[in-house]
């Protein structure tokens, strides 16, 4: 168990045990987003595709749901939340 300093959470958290999709984004993402980080990604992408019908082979849905997840993991907020809850 590796640990990286996570940008979501500004601290020192455990690494994903691989790049999650392949490519430049994929890589920083491994290096930049903690497990714990990338485990609320996921449930916020399982709410985001059912609450807007979206169709996860559609280019478009998907081009959406890749920035929204750029939005949700590396902006940064200034002192709010990341956690969409």
């Amino acid at each position: 168990m590796s640990k990286i300093y996570c940008r979501f959470f500004k601290k020192e958290l455990t690494q994903l045990d691989s790049q999650p999709f392949p490519g430049k984004l994929g890589e920083r993402v491994l290096k930049e987003i903690s497990k714990e980080a990338w485990n609320l990604w996921m449930v916020r992408q399982t709410n985001l595709i059912n609450e807007n019908r979206m169709d996860t082979s559609s280019i478009k849905d998907r081009m959406v749901i890749m920035q929204e997840m750029k939005n949700f993991l590396f902006s940064d907020q200034s002192g709010k939340s990341h956690i969409p809850f």
